[in-house]
C-alpha cells in the first residue's frame, strides 16, 4: 500500500502481508536534502529486523544519489 502526503513531504509504504510500515520523509536543509525513514516492524517479524536495516540503508543511499542529481 502506498500513501503520499505532498504537503508533509512524506511517502508511506506498507506491506499488507507482514504489516511492515516504512515512512519516508524528505526535507530541505541548507546543505541539500535531509532523508529520514521511520520503520515499524511487528514483533512477529522481529527476525527480519537486521535484513530490513540493510535494505533501508541501501535504499537511503540510492535515494540520496538520486536527490543529488540536478
Amino acid at each position: 500500500l502506498l500513501d503520499t502526503q505532498q504537503d508533509e513531504q512524506r511517502v508511506t509504504v506498507s506491506c499488507l502481508v507482514s504489516d511492515l510500515r516504512f515512512e519516508w520523509r524528505l526535507a530541505p536543509t541548507a546543505e541539500g536534502t535531509a532523508i529520514t525513514v521511520d520503520v515499524e516492524i511487528p514483533e512477529a517479524e522481529r527476525h527480519r529486523l537486521d535484513k530490513q536495516r540493510e535494505v533501508i540503508a541501501a535504499s537511503m543511499r540510492r535515494l540520496a544519489q538520486l536527490a543529488a542529481k540536478p
